[in-house]
């Protein structure tokens, strides 16, 4: 027998063990801990991170909610329905105390906590460490890409929260949807337990003022509810009605909080309505490429909760079922999703896992080789000494990524928002969809009548942007050469990419080369418009009678210099809010 096949067999054999040596076992918790750390500490610059610490700020100076918009010449006193008003305070004060590399940090360890709670509820189940190590790093590598510094993540941490609850409170099920009654085939609950429920409460108000992505929760905290009181009653029938009731008041006392907002009911009007319109042109709310090996951990985290579903022998929980069902629809739909559905992977699925992982362990034919085969004390050492490598490596790297939240010049326009800085350029400007937010950081000021830079259009999207101004922005960046990124409202004026630079007359615009249909258009608008600044990333233009009523000249840098290295968030200008750091060598120079 080769080497490569004995060393599957072993793991095999490891894998279907259900207890293996207490050695091993801490062993390999401390290297998924480790990796899943590693993989959950990835942190890129979000482009909305500059905006959200700049909001919280801006709560906290004033003691007081924005209603209408801020920021922006657009949409002046149109109302600003913010859903992520506790998540932006929380982030402008970890900034401004324990500052972006704390904050990674904390970031990276709440993942290290949620993965910890995963094993924690699985193994109190008694579920075999191998089979858990693997669903836990799964579930890890597809929640990294959305495990970053923004208000989302309160979801996320909202949802694991919730779903922990929901198993130590139902401690005591069965796991199984119980269709007739019979003395062996009861619901047995601990009474106490069920009051941890009202834990909900506090934690869906703080969510609602968090994050919209509460409604999700609300959703699957409710379908618990409901679906596990139906099985009380099939059960139980008439002795079950109180136990019904306790938890009805719970999921209506926990909608209710959601209610207590700034804006009341009107944030899940507003929600519902904006949910219920696509959103092509932001890349999250995109479908899944099934396709791409881009989407990899999604397909292999589809494929082993299906596999483990039906080749588990473990009886099988119609609500987990009908939710996880639910959420990898919506997954498919909306990549958006995805890490959501990775939180129910880590806490439902283990079971079925190592189930199916020991079914299919003992098929006759695996069966009889493994009998023929020892695993010897040389290749158990060999296996501790590889995770020991494993931990030592993923320490050392998830250390290394907690040095620093850097913003990349080929990405961001670090030396473009340097040349505005240098020149003073005060204004309105229309900027490219993910750096406006960035430019809010850096020259924003709330008012229109404080001078600084006033964005035409940001981040922040239908929250304080009626979709007219959100159609005639994509009108110029994206066009409609591709319609399948598009979706423009039936009540917005006839497509027009030139609308935007008459609309409320703005005196800059700063594009991307990188999205070619509004560097044409800029080109066909030369008489009413100059170049004033190019790099290889950027394009700086001004309108020529503002630049005319200027007192000072600007000298132009016009030119393809490269931009590579990055620098230490928030990168500000030297002259600007903060002091930029350069974290590594670049080409060009200022």
């Amino acid at each position: 027998m080769t080497h490569a096949a004995r060393f599957v067999l072993i793991v095999c054999r490891v894998m279907s063990e259900k207890q293996p040596s207490r050695f091993f076992s801490l062993l390999l918790i401390v290297a998924v801990v480790a990796v899943c750390g590693c993989v959950l500490s990835t942190c890129p610059a979000d482009p909305d991170l500059w905006g959200h610490v700049q909001y919280g700020r801006d709560v906290l100076h004033d003691w007081s909610i924005p209603a209408t918009t801020t920021y922006s010449y657009s949409a002046p006193g149109y109302r600003w329905i913010n859903h992520e008003n506790i998540a932006e305070i929380v982030l402008a004060i970890g900034i401004d105390s324990i500052g972006p590399i704390g904050m990674k940090i904390a970031k990276s360890c709440l993942g290290i906590l949620a993965i910890g709670l995963m094993i924690y509820i699985s193994r109190r189940k008694q579920i075999p460490v191998v089979p858990l190590a693997v669903c836990c790093i799964l579930a890890a590598l597809n929640m990294s890409h959305f495990w970053i510094l923004r208000p989302q993540l309160a979801t996320l941490i909202g949802l694991t929260l919730l779903i922990g609850l929901l198993e130590y409170s139902f401690a005591g099920w069965q796991d199984r949807w119980h269709l007739k009654s019979s003395p062996t085939n009861s619901v047995e609950l601990n009474q106490s337990r069920l009051y941890w429920l009202w834990l909900a409460v506090p934690l869906f108000f703080i969510w609602a003022n968090s994050h919209g992505g509460f409604v999700a929760g609300v959703c699957i905290f409710c379908a618990v509810l409901f679906f596990r009181s139906l099985e009380i009653i099939v059960v139980q029938r008439r002795s079950g009605i109180r136990q019904v009731c306790g938890l009805g008041l719970i999921g209506v006392a926990s909608v209710l909080a959601t209610l207590i907002n700034p804006y009341g009911p009107g944030l899940h009007a507003w929600l519902v309505e904006s949910l219920g319109v696509p959103r092509p042109e932001i890349s999250e709310w995109v479908p899944v490429e099934l396709l791409s090996w881009k989407s990899a951990p999604a397909l292999l985290l589809f494929g082993t909760t299906l596999c483990s579903l039906l080749f588990s022998r473990k009886e099988k929980d119609f609500t987990k079922i009908a939710i996880l069902m639910l959420v990898t629809w919506q997954t498919i739909e909306h990549m958006r999703h995805l890490a959501l559905l990775a939180i129910l992977f880590g806490f439902w699925i283990p079971p079925h896992f190592a189930s199916a992982v020991t079914r299919i362990a003992g098929f006759k034919p695996i069966q009889f080789i493994q009998e023929k085969s020892t695993t010897s004390a040389l290749c158990k050492a060999a296996i501790s000494a590889g995770l020991l490598f494993v931990i030592l490596f993923y320490s050392q790297r998830m250390f290394v990524r907690w040095t620093d939240l850097r913003v990349h010049r080929n990405q961001y326009p670090v030396s473009a928002l340097q040349f505005i800085a240098d020149n003073e350029i005060e204004g309105k400007m229309v900027v490219t969809f993910d750096w406006a937010q960035y430019v809010i950081g850096a020259f924003g000021q709330p008012q229109t009548t404080a001078g600084g830079i006033q964005v035409g259009f940001d981040g922040r999207f239908r929250t304080c942007y009626p979709q007219e101004i959100v159609d005639m922005h994509f009108d110029f960046i994206l066009g409609m050469d591709h319609p399948e990124w598009r979706w423009r409202s039936p009540n917005s004026p006839p497509f027009d990419p030139t609308r935007v630079l008459r609309f409320g007359e703005p005196d800059l615009v700063l594009i991307s080369r990188e999205e070619p249909h509004s560097v044409r258009v800029m080109s066909t608008q030369t008489d009413l418009w100059q170049l004033i600044y190019q790099d290889q990333l950027a394009q700086l233009w001004a309108r020529r009678t503002w630049l005319g009523q200027r007192n000072s000249k600007i000298a132009s840098i016009i030119g393809d210099q490269q931009q590579t290295g990055t620098v230490t968030w928030p990168a500000f200008p030297q002259n600007g809010k903060s002091t930029l750091t350069q974290v590594s060598q670049t080409s060009m120079s200022e």
